[in-house]
């Protein structure tokens, strides 16, 4: 038998080195990339994970510090309003304002609110009628000391009207009937 070339030889050499270098690629490179794969895919997910909670902490860090100007404008709220059970104080409040500035003042007063179990904030209030005689100047006054007072009182509906028959001799000194209706709202807890 005759020995094989060296060109066979080399033939087969070159063979066998692409075999191995073949199953090593097959047996060792192709699961190394598989897995660089998954951990790509992984790593994104943990990234989309990451980002979400820090969106999410960056929304709870700007509510807690919206969450103080909510307090401080629920705080303005319950000031503008009045607790129940404190509806005499307010008339008496309303009455000594119009003894204050010499008007003649009619009140009337209802409750307006749910009749139901379940008390919704901002759904409970009072609506006043007030039909105030009193010279023209005296009025104004005590339109600006109502928008002082401490709690908000809504005016809707103001209607001034010249009296009849109560002439007098200074004719800028008529006076003047002043009718409107207002809201008080009350506080729910």
């Amino acid at each position: 038998m005759a020995s094989p070339s060296i060109k066979n030889k080399l033939i087969g050499m070159l063979i066998t080195i692409l075999v191995v270098l073949t199953m090593i690629s097959i047996g060792v490179i192709y699961p190394a990339i598989k897995k660089i794969g998954t951990l790509k895919d992984s790593i994104a997910k943990i990234q989309n994970e990451m980002e979400q909670k820090y969106e999410n902490s960056q929304k709870l860090r700007r509510t807690m510090r919206e969450l103080d100007n909510i307090k401080t404008e629920v705080a303005k709220f319950d000031q503008a309003t009045i607790k129940p059970g404190d509806e005499l104080k307010i008339i008496t409040e309303l009455e000594n304002l119009a003894l204050k500035h010499s008007v003649d003042q009619t009140l009337n007063v209802s409750f307006s609110g749910s009749s139901s179990k379940i008390k919704k904030p901002g759904t409970e209030y009072y609506e006043l009628s007030f039909l105030n005689n009193a010279f023209f100047e005296n009025h104004i006054n005590y339109l600006n000391d109502l928008e002082k007072l401490p709690y908000y009182v809504i005016v809707k509906n103001i209607r001034l009207e010249k009296r009849r028959g109560n002439i007098t001799d200074d004719v800028e000194k008529t006076p003047i009937t002043l009718s409107f209706n207002a809201k008080i709202y009350v506080t729910v807890r």
